[in-house]
């Protein structure tokens, strides 16, 4: 008999699979460590590497921020992992960083400019910052293949409080702001920002981009404002694509507010992607509410997939609010333009609000599809307006549109205690439907709203049917 050989306890296969563990291993720890900040981010986690800086955090003794190199270090500290979740921060005196940013300066990083308090990468600013009123001036970024940029470039959890911006100019791709890219779960109060040029050229993805915070998320943002110079080229070639622009805030989604806030906004979109854009808010969805807030200034973008408002351009679902707001901003485009909100759907509300800058909207393009213009509202779809006006004049040309004093297309919904003072003058290619107050009815109330302005098509006065009759 043949005794049998006890078999191998390591084989070529086991090697294989014991170095494929480690591998494995390995690359858990990499992410781990990489972006445990906020992908791995858990309540009990509170792992601060130490500041150089006075103070502790505490409320009582907080970190003191008296340099551009103190800013640099919280950058550093917080793109290493540490996110100071619920540490105190103050500003103590005005920041000029326009030496440290200049070629040669410490900042300058091959002409990239300002390294971002945290990053989208998952090391996200958690700290409470108080900017005590002072002012960080000479910012610039130049970072057009990164997401989430500004000041600050990605704060989860965090509050920011009576700090002012003015930066020089930010050129980035998706998800930015001057003092925040990125913001969710927190709250941004007595704030401002200022920027002179400010440019983005549109990846194939979503986009936000705003004066203030560009993608807001369930975060209260009161009494702040934004001035803004902004080119937007968005890519013609990203079929799925959304640029979303607003001079405060480029998207506030998760039943976000922002209330007494204002946007000074000078805009001009181009290229053939989705653009949304609004004087403060880009697309305000999701139970977002805008309230006691104001635009003014222009926005133009002629793509032909443009959606322009002079406060917001989309409000959309269930629970979103424009409420004691107005807008003051002339708009221009090609798709859907109103004076107020380009475009109003799912149950949402406009109340007491007014849109008195000019509306003018042309396309050629003779597509089957509306191109419509709205002095207050474009397209009104099952949500309720109530208590408002628009002033401006509408001004429509091309083919297959539809223009009101209103709102310019209606279906569903109801429009209570309105009026539309502006004229309504539309050249048209072909088909044009036109009125003082609402261009087309497709189901819906109408009560209590008229219109004074004068409709002209094609050079010809028409009847308006809701013209109020002087007594």
């Amino acid at each position: 008999m043949t005794e049998s050989k006890p078999g191998k306890l390591i084989t070529p296969r086991l090697i294989v699979l014991l170095i494929i563990l480690a591998v494995g291993i390995a690359m858990a720890a990499y992410m781990w460590l990489v972006y445990r900040p906020s992908v791995m981010f858990d309540d009990d986690w509170d792992y601060n590497e130490p500041l150089e800086l006075v103070g502790d955090g505490s409320p009582q003794t907080p970190f003191l921020i008296y340099t551009v190199q103190d800013l640099a270090e919280l950058a550093e500290k917080v793109n290493g992992g540490s996110s100071y979740r619920e540490k105190y921060f103050v500003l103590m005196n005005n920041i000029d960083m326009t030496r440290y940013l200049s070629e040669g300066g410490e900042g300058y990083n091959d002409g990239a400019g300002w390294v971002m308090v945290g990053s989208y990468a998952g090391a996200s600013f958690g700290g409470i910052f108080d900017g005590s009123g002072y002012t960080i001036s000479g910012l610039w970024l130049n970072r057009p293949d990164e997401i989430a940029v500004g000041l600050f470039g990605q704060a989860v959890g965090a509050e920011i409080y009576r700090l002012n911006v003015e930066a020089l100019s930010i050129e980035t791709g998706v998800n930015a702001g001057v003092i925040v890219g990125d913001m969710r779960n927190g709250k941004m109060i007595s704030c401002s920002a200022k920027v002179g040029f400010f440019s983005s050229v549109n990846p194939e993805y979503a986009n936000a981009l705003g004066g203030l915070v560009g993608d807001l998320r369930n975060t209260e943002v009161e009494n702040c404002s934004a001035e803004i110079t902004v080119v937007i080229n968005a890519n013609d070639n990203a079929e799925y694509a959304a640029t979303n622009f607003g001079g405060l805030i480029g998207i506030a989604i998760g039943g976000s507010t922002i209330k007494n806030s204002h946007a000074v906004v000078d805009a001009v979109i181009q290229g053939d992607s989705l653009i949304v854009a609004g004087g403060l808010v880009g697309y305000c969805y999701d139970g977002s509410v805008i309230t006691d807030s104001y635009s003014e200034g222009s926005i133009t973008a002629m793509g032909e997939r443009s959606h322009i408002g002079g406060l917001a351009g989309f409000l959309s679902d269930a629970g979103s609010v424009i409420r004691n707001s107005d807008s003051t901003c002339n708009v221009n485009g090609n798709r859907m333009v109103g004076g107020l909100v380009s475009a109003q759907i799912r149950e949402t509300s406009i109340i007491n609000s007014r849109a008195e800058g000019d509306v003018t909207v042309y396309s050629d393009s003779n597509t089957e599809t509306y191109t419509i213009a709205g002095g207050l509202v474009g397209m009104f779809n099952n949500s309720f307006i109530t208590d408002s006006y628009a002033n401006g004049n509408v001004t429509a040309g091309g083919d297959m549109l539809a223009a009101g004093g209103l709102v310019g297309l209606q279906k569903d919904g109801k429009v209570s205690k309105c009026r539309a003072s502006g004229d309504v003058s539309v050249t048209a290619i072909s088909e044009a439907e036109a009125s003082g107050l609402i261009g087309i009815e497709d189901g819906g109330i109408i009560e209590e709203s008229y219109s004074e302005g004068i409709v002209t098509v094609n050079g010809q006065e028409i009847e308006c049917t809701y013209r109020k009759l002087t007594e």
